[in-house]
Order: structure tokens, then C-alpha cells, then sequence
């Protein structure tokens, strides 16, 4: 079994991630971007920042594994 990261490590990944994250909602709200409608970057902007907003839950040590699974099954169940 793997050993489980510390709580420095999760936290460092975590900053990482939301910056990442941040970024890539800025890049789908540019106004300059035309290649995918207007609605579709909406729409991925908003799953982004509903992403950003759980991540800290969802590692949680005592839920990681349930929770992003959960996560990722809800995200797909609505993105159809």
C-alpha cells in the first residue's frame, strides 16, 4: 500500500492545482477566443471553478479515493 503524503505535501498540490486551475479558467473566459462558442467556455469555466471550490474536501486523507471518484461520476453524469 502507499504511503500517504503529509499534510505539507497535500497542501502544496492543492495550491498548485487551484493556480493551475485559475489559469485555465482565464483562458476560457478571454474575450478574444472564438473557436468554441461562448456557451461551451461558460460552461467549462463554471465546472473548473466547481472543481477549485471541492478540491481541499475531496483530499480530505479520510475520503480522497471515495470523494474524487464521486466527484468525477457527477461531473460526467451532467456534462451529457
Amino acid at each position: 500500500m502507499p504511503e500517504r503524503p503529509t499534510q505539507e505535501t497535500t497542501e502544496a498540490a492543492v495550491a498548485h492545482l487551484l493556480s493551475e486551475a485559475m489559469l485555465l479558467i482565464r483562458f476560457e473566459l478571454a474575450p478574444l477566443r472564438d473557436d468554441v462558442p461562448e456557451r461551451e467556455r461558460m460552461r467549462r469555466a463554471w465546472a473548473l471553478a466547481d472543481l477549485c471550490e471541492n478540491l481541499p474536501s475531496w483530499l480530505n486523507p479520510d475520503r480522497r479515493i471515495c470523494g474524487m471518484r464521486v466527484a468525477f461520476r457527477e461531473r460526467v453524469k451532467t456534462s451529457r
